[in-house]
């Protein structure tokens, strides 16, 4: 072997046990970052549209323009799926004033309400699915890595057994690749709780600013 240990022949002659927790935690990292780049360009595509919407919405306060631009927008986003769905069940109980929108009565404005409310929060949630696994990814895959450490130091103890004579050269490699399994754990749970931790606080304030438009539209729809 060579005066300086490879981390290429570390992986390849590791014990089997420790091959199989890397390629784990090697999948568990790839399927973090397809989760990650995903789920910021959705979140960053919301965060941006909702604040572009804000600007125009507090320049219109009439309940009509507002139905109608969300009715008309080709690709409705998450703020246009909350307003078509609770106008919509405002017209259900006000029944129908006019094609567009109902004269609705302080009832049908709080049922409009909820259903926003409702629409809004399982749009978030279904966000939430692939970034809960994000959390699930950097919680358990260091103790993966751990483990991989523990059978690869266990194992390269046990063979020390048929050793006549025990040197660091001869321990150094079964305790340096047993160790890659537990860098390699860390190396998949920090970036992976990163993202979590930066995804909920941005979810957060996109919660915050989709509830206070449907605090303006309820508003709006009381005024009628």
């Amino acid at each position: 072997m060579n005066d300086q240990l490879s981390m290429i022949e570390l992986v390849l002659n590791a014990s089997f046990v420790v091959q199989l927790v890397m390629i784990i935690l090697v999948i568990m990292s790839l399927y973090s970052w397809t989760i990650i780049f995903s789920r910021k360009h959705r979140i960053n595509s919301i965060n941006k549209y909702i604040n572009k919407f804000i600007k125009t919405f507090n320049h219109n306060d009439d309940i009509n323009t507002v139905y109608q631009n969300a009715t008309n927008t080709k690709k409705p986003k998450l703020i246009e799926h909350i307003i078509i769905a609770g106008i919509d069940e405002a017209k259900q109980i006000g029944g129908p004033n006019s094609n567009n929108t109902p004269q609705l009565f302080d009832t049908s404005a709080q049922r409009a309400k909820a259903k926003m409310q409702v629409v809004l929060e399982r749009k978030l949630e279904q966000i939430n699915q692939g970034i809960s696994t994000l959390a699930m990814i950097g919680s358990i895959s260091p103790y993966i890595g751990l483990f991989g450490t523990v059978w690869g130091i266990m194992h390269a103890f046990i063979g020390l057994a048929a050793v006549k004579q025990a040197t660091i050269a001869v321990v150094a490699p079964g305790i340096a690749e047993a160790l890659i399994a537990t860098a390699i754990g860390l190396l998949v749970a920090i970036p992976a709780t990163m993202a979590y931790n930066s995804f909920m606080t941005k979810i957060e304030t996109i919660y915050q600013l989709h509830e206070a438009c449907i605090e303006e539209i309820y508003i709006l729809l009381q005024r009628r």
